[in-house]
């Protein structure tokens, strides 16, 4: 399918055409420099794209209720109590918020290591790595609500924790874990 041919402005930079590929995956291909370019969403970077730019924009938004916050204590007052508890909440959420966003974009950058041949084959590996583990997840998932489970219907009405399935189950991941309160 030709595409420059169909009346378009002319301030576009290059023309384009679609070609059909393995598995009938649309590509498209610059005409000047018969250099294959892939459509945006073919790969799984794109959510990430879409994830840090909501993750900036809630950053904004912490940022600037953290900034009125705290414009709006009152930090001469010596002889009383200063609040500012809301403002430390404001302000640990923008922290969180900034950590995802820093992790997300490390994660990014594998998308532009897949540039380099040598490198490629290692993301290739790391992607396998990630199906399997998310296999073994799904599956310790299940055994873990399984015991959780048990151990609710056994033990749940017994404990003085107010114990309920939640519980039960992050008691068991952590028992998982190596962290078992006897």
């Amino acid at each position: 399918i030709n595409l420059s041919s169909s009346k378009r402005a002319s301030h576009q930079l290059a023309p384009v055409e679609m070609l059909c590929c393995k598995g009938c995956a649309v590509h498209l291909k610059l005409f000047d420099t018969n250099l294959p370019v892939r459509p945006y969403f073919s790969t799984s970077f794109w959510i990430l794209d879409m994830s840090l730019i909501l993750l900036f924009l809630a950053l904004v938004v912490f940022h600037i209720l953290s900034s009125v916050e705290a414009d709006q204590v009152d930090w001469t007052t010596v002889d009383g109590f200063v609040n500012v508890y809301e403002l430390a909440e404001l302000v640990r959420v923008r922290t969180y918020l900034l950590a995802v966003t820093l992790f997300l974009v490390i994660i990014k950058l594998f998308e532009f290591l897949r540039v380099n041949r040598s490198l490629s084959t290692f993301i290739l590996v790391i992607r396998g790595m990630l199906t399997k583990i998310v296999d073994f997840f799904i599956i310790l998932a299940v055994c873990l609500v399984a015991f959780a489970s048990l151990e609710y219907v056994a033990f749940g009405h017994t404990g003085d924790d107010g114990s309920t399935l939640t519980l039960s189950v992050l008691r068991g991941f952590t028992g998982a874990l190596g962290d078992v309160d006897m």
